[in-house]
């Protein structure tokens, strides 16, 4: 019998060897604990679908990844670590700035 993984990056701005490797290693977690889906495939609207919201921001992400007993299974806890650590460094640069919707919504409206 056939198998068949379909597979999309999630993002160009990922790293694809880590991309890969959680994607690998969530899909062989599934196999060796017998997960089975919890929906049927997605067709049409998927955004009709009753499932949890993603997490909203890179913050929200990070919290919820450097929590993850899973994803410390999967890849360990040293690459967890460091890749939580380069997403807080992102997350604090990007709370430094001033981005243009601020800019316009506060300033320009004076």
């Amino acid at each position: 019998q056939s198998r068949r993984i379909e597979n999309r990056l999630p993002g160009a701005d990922l790293n694809p060897y880590v991309a890969l490797a959680a994607m690998l290693g969530a899909g062989l977690y599934g196999i060796d604990h017998g997960y089975e889906p919890l929906t049927p495939a997605a067709t049409g609207d998927v955004e009709l679908l009753d499932q949890p919201p993603l997490p909203r921001d890179l913050h929200e992400s990070l919290q919820l990844f450097s929590r993850s007993s899973r994803a410390r299974e999967i890849l360990g806890d040293v690459a967890v670590d460091d890749l939580s650590a380069f997403a807080a460094g992102e997350v604090e640069r990007f709370r430094a700035e001033v981005t243009d919707w601020e800019r316009r919504h506060y300033l320009e409206a004076l």
